[in-house]
């Protein structure tokens, strides 16, 4: 009797764990929105509002650990790849190769039934000369604390520039 118990258990454990999968948060996650006026190549100075860090903290069984996400450092490094450099002052002269670029914790969307929810980012980006739109997205992102859910946002975001 004691070993059809155990695979009763391993069963229902096995069934538990499958339908667990099976409905992954990050499954729900909606899909980034992109709208792009002008390549991001054409410009080689970029202004990027300062923000806040966000900052989270994880408890598990073992301890605990922070972790923490500054998404103007984020957006900065992917527009570095592209050839774009941070600037911290509006330099004089010709604004044409510049970028005003603001961004915001846009919405927060609660997904499944187990507590989860995702943290949604919104970025802008102008030109300096005239502030006609260059880039806007809007994206969600989902992880184990708030500052990955940013993290995964803004990445997500950018994932649409050119």
């Amino acid at each position: 009797m004691n070993l059809i118990m155990k695979k009763y258990a391993l069963t229902l454990t096995v069934i538990l764990l499958t339908g667990c999968a099976s409905i992954a948060p990050s499954a729900d996650i909606k899909p980034p929105h992109f709208e792009s006026r002008h390549s991001v190549s054409n410009f080689a100075f970029a202004i990027i509002q300062d923000g806040e860090t966000i900052n989270s903290a994880l408890i598990t069984q073992s301890g605990g650990y922070t972790k923490s996400t500054d998404p103007a450092s984020l957006i900065s490094g992917v527009l570095l790849k592209m050839g774009v450099t941070r600037l911290f002052k509006v330099p004089d002269g010709n604004k044409d190769k510049l970028l005003l670029v603001t961004w915001g914790i846009s919405g927060t969307r609660k997904i499944g039934m187990l507590g989860a929810y995702s943290q949604e980012i919104t970025i802008l980006m102008r030109k300096a000369d005239n502030l006609d739109i260059v880039y806007k997205c809007t994206a969600e992102g989902i992880g184990s604390t708030e500052a990955d859910d940013i993290r995964e946002a803004v990445f997500s975001c950018l994932s649409g520039l050119t």
